[in-house]
């Protein structure tokens, strides 16, 4: 089990790995959710960009669908109803 600090520091972690291949706005964006502990908010965005990418990935899946979990966000998301169709497909393929 992660804390939420060890959650948020996670996301900021994949937000720095990310960062060259996402714009100002979207960083800006899910920075914003960072700073008021929205963290389902700001996982869900920055999966939501990383996975309209479509670049190869060596995240750690396991880790990245714990959290996922921890956040409730197979349950209910807030920016794309078909998130965790998504995610879970993004996580099986890599891509």
């Amino acid at each position: 089990m992660y804390t939420w600090t060890e959650i948020n520091e996670y996301i900021e972690e994949l937000l720095n790995e990310w960062k060259d291949y996402l714009d100002k706005e979207t960083i800006n964006f899910i920075c914003h959710y960072l700073k008021h502990d929205e963290l389902e908010m700001a996982f869900e965005a920055l999966f939501i960009e990383i996975i309209k990418l479509k670049k190869d990935s060596f995240l750690n899946s396991k880790k990245a669908k714990d959290v996922a979990l921890i956040l409730k966000l197979d349950k209910e998301s807030i920016f794309d109803m078909d998130f965790w169709k998504k995610f879970e497909f993004f996580l099986e393929t890599g891509n």
